[in-house]
């Protein structure tokens, strides 16, 4: 609830402390069960904890290896956390235990694309679909894929398969549009997203400037989620549209 349906800082927090409250009483029921400690990651995540989130990540592994729930999170900490190789291998130890599940492929999906191998994240993502279509959020992975691969078209055909509201959409179409030399396009898809979302989309707006190669803009649009200490900056090392900027 805390992340998906954030009212305010207070309430968010209220919502987590309850939270960590019953995966704390869930370890302590089951000492070894690693999804306790898959639970108190995510809540680490919001939190912007990256400590406990990396310390709770290695724990649920250590605890539960082979327990899918608990790889598909590690997965992804891993590669966000600049871990690409070792989220690689715990993805691929995911499709090994459980070949048929299209999570799998989907969640290696946004390892690849972290790891910038763009065409292996499109590959993913359709096999993935090939099991069970239907997740518009996986439309999101391949887009952004094909348009760093440079052919915005085909990035668009993908966002264009997902609802006209949902925001891994709004900010992919204006991502495609400044990428492509269209700022109004991006300030069209920015106000949508403000109109739908408010401040709960700091850190996606955040992404969007370094697009039109304005670095203090760039840097400016970072502000507003780091104070609202958005989960979202949990991606700052790794997040493949914050690279126009990197370097400075």
């Amino acid at each position: 609830i805390a992340e998906n349906f954030p009212t305010d800082a207070v309430e968010v927090a209220r919502q987590l402390a309850e939270a960590e409250a019953a995966a704390r009483r869930a370890a302590e029921i089951a000492p070894r069960l690693g999804a306790a400690h898959a639970a108190l990651a995510r809540i680490a995540y919001n939190r912007l904890d990256l400590v406990g989130l990396l310390r709770e990540t290695e724990m649920a592994l250590a605890l539960s290896p082979d327990d899918p729930d608990v790889l598909l999170d590690a997965s992804t900490t891993m590669a966000t956390l600049g871990r690409g190789d070792e989220g690689m291998r715990i993805a691929d130890r995911l499709i090994t235990l459980d070949g048929l599940n299209a999570r799998a492929y989907a969640r290696k999906s946004l390892v690849m694309l972290l790891l910038r191998r763009y065409p292996d994240a499109i590959e993913a993502v359709r096999r993935a679909n090939a099991i069970a279509p239907g997740n518009p959020a996986r439309n999101a992975v391949a887009g952004d894929s094909w348009l760093l691969l440079g052919q915005p078209d085909k990035a668009r055909l993908e966002y264009a398969k997902m609802p006209a509201d949902d925001y891994l959409r709004l900010t992919g179409e204006a991502i495609a549009s400044a990428r492509t030399g269209n700022p109004r396009g991006a300030e069209r898809s920015m106000a949508q997203m403000g109109e739908l979302y408010g401040s709960s989309m700091a850190y996606q707006f955040a992404v969007i400037p370094p697009q039109l190669h304005d670095k203090n803009r760039a840097f400016a649009a970072l502000d507003k989620p780091l104070a609202l200490r958005d989960p979202g900056l949990v991606g700052l090392k790794t997040d493949v549209f914050l690279d126009p900027v990197r370097d400075d």
